[in-house]
């Protein structure tokens, strides 16, 4: 069985689990959506 390679985002109270079976860097794209359901801009992710 191989496991699932699974990267966590947390902002206070919110955790998104970003699934990247390639385990490789994830594309602009992607970053974009998973940013915009976690109600946060580009510029707020950066300051993290």
């Amino acid at each position: 069985m191989q496991a699932e390679n699974i990267r966590i985002m947390r902002r206070n109270d919110l955790t998104l689990r970003v699934p990247n079976p390639h385990q490789g860097d994830i594309g602009k794209d992607l970053l974009g959506r998973i940013l915009k359901q976690a109600g946060l801009s580009k510029e707020e992710w950066e300051r993290l």
